[in-house]
């Protein structure tokens, strides 16, 4: 009699198991942790890519040392159009040793991340050392679509270093 109540018990809470299911994602992120390794035997400027976790689509299209071209989506449909939304990233392992020469000379090297835009119009994820140095590390990755949040990017049209941000994407209604 236990057993037959057991396995009721088990068919009820299969057959029923749907509602507590989540419900779709609606809040328009998309986001991922990007595994980068080093392919340092063939060419010390490579880095081989992997995003291990992502919601919604977010991929790395294209890689070498120290720069992450990602875009949101899959296939034809993805998108590359930084008018569309703001990329934000952050350094995702804490020390890392690459065992480049003249660069942290045999310790754990500490770089941080920054979003660019490529010349192509499209974001890449973007690790350095101090100055100018890129260096592989893993990062995490969020893109937020300007008609779901308030966000925006300031910079200088130019690219001056120093120079006045007077160039503004972002958020309809958004204003500078």
């Amino acid at each position: 009699m236990k057993n037959i109540v057991c396995s009721c018990v088990a068919v009820l809470f299969l057959f029923f198991s749907h509602a507590a299911l989540a419900a779709p994602v609606t809040h328009g992120i998309s986001a991922g942790l990007l595994d980068v390794e080093n392919v340092f035997n063939f060419d010390t400027n490579l880095a081989e890519v992997t995003v291990s976790m992502a919601a919604n689509n977010l991929e790395c299209s294209s890689a070498n040392r120290g720069d992450f071209t990602v875009r949101v989506g899959m296939g034809p449909s993805s998108s590359y159009d930084v008018s569309q939304g703001i990329l934000m990233a952050c350094v995702a392992e804490n020390g890392r040793n690459n065992y480049q020469t003249n660069v942290n000379y045999g310790t754990n090297a500490y770089p941080i991340c920054s979003f660019e835009l490529n010349t192509s119009g499209t974001y890449r994820i973007v690790t350095f050392l101090g100055g100018s140095t890129e260096y592989n590390v893993n990062v995490a990755g969020a893109y937020f679509p300007f008609d779901k949040y308030l966000c925006g990017r300031a910079f200088n049209a130019l690219g001056n270093n120093g120079g006045a941000n007077n160039t503004l994407i972002g958020s309809p209604g958004l204003v500078h």
